[in-house]
């Protein structure tokens, strides 16, 4: 499925226990979902899905931008974005317009760690409400 844009891809390195995930995942930040591209903000967190599934806790995680990472690390920043998208859902199944839904700051909590690269809270909301309109 597509992710950051429709033609990512993930190497992986089995002997040596590492994953390189390009920019599927980043540490830097919030996902760059190229919609201009065929990404997807729900093709994200499945890839990142795929990726947990394809290794164990052995595994080194190489982003497309940022550090070094873990199982553990990627499953973290996925969470954030699953929960991202089900507080975007629940606000468009009320019949809340995008710039409304950016008003309320449903990234706050996650603002400090993920909201200081270059995908800023509102866009990545933007990403989450058009994932969720796609599926209507």
């Amino acid at each position: 499925d597509p992710a950051h844009t429709d033609g990512d891809s993930v190497i992986v390195f089995p002997r040596a226990k590492i994953i390189h995930v390009g920019d599927v995942y980043r540490t830097v930040g919030y996902p760059f979902v190229d919609l201009s591209s065929g990404g997807s903000f729900d093709g994200t967190i499945a890839a990142a899905d795929k990726v947990m599934g394809m290794i164990d806790t052995t595994f080194k995680v190489i982003p497309g931008h940022g550090e070094l990472s873990t199982r553990a690390d990627l499953k973290t920043w996925r969470d954030m974005l699953a929960e991202i998208r089900a507080s975007v859902k629940k606000q468009v199944d009320a019949g809340k317009p995008l710039e409304a839904i950016q008003q309320m700051k449903l990234t706050t909590r996650w603002d400090e760690r993920w909201g200081k690269g270059s995908i800023k809270p509102d866009q990545v909301v933007e990403f989450a409400f058009t994932a969720v309109k796609s599926k209507r």
